[in-house]
């Protein structure tokens, strides 16, 4: 990195993360994250697909991206579980696949609708038939399923820290 002119990164949060791990470089430009408008838009709510996810008559949380330790899934599924103690109007969505998806189904049994991977207009009709987008993860720098759900509508509950952050 510190013999390149300019340094382009996703974050300010990974600005400071290169900073924090000693690199000399002298200038960095964050690129911005954009997302594709006409895939991602509130028209592609569908209530047969809210239907088909569990969200009849329910709050439909989801979550988008790889099912895997590090994207804080722990997290999401004690305070779901515990969420759904106080009230059972809300149910969860994960779309994704990764090597946690059966412990985490298993966890979640019937309280949860996992969709395995999906992409273009499929992600885009899902995402936009859910009501909050929820992004448990501490690590990843960029966060551009929080911008594809917010493109649809969808508030999204992040971590208060990292690239995530920027993206709201």
């Amino acid at each position: 990195y510190e013999r390149c002119a300019v340094v382009t990164v996703p974050s300010a949060a990974t600005v400071e993360a290169l900073r924090v791990r000693g690199y000399q470089i002298g200038r960095f430009e964050v690129f911005g994250n954009g997302v594709d408008a006409a895939l991602f838009h509130p028209g592609r709510r569908d209530e047969a697909t809210r239907a088909k996810l569990g969200g009849s008559g329910r709050t439909l949380l989801v979550y988008a991206g790889r099912v895997s330790r590090e994207k804080g899934l722990d997290a999401l599924a004690d305070g779901y579980l515990a969420l759904r103690q106080r009230r059972d109007d809300v149910h969860l969505v994960v779309v994704g696949d990764g090597p946690e998806r059966d412990a985490l189904a298993d966890r979640l049994a019937d309280l949860a609708t996992f969709t395995g991977f999906l992409s273009g207009e499929e992600l885009a009709r899902t995402m936009a038939s859910g009501d909050v987008f929820v992004f448990p993860s501490r690590t990843d720098t960029l966060g551009r399923a929080v911008v594809e759900a917010q493109a649809c509508g969808l508030p999204a509950v992040v971590q208060g820290d990292g690239g995530r952050r920027e993206c709201l």
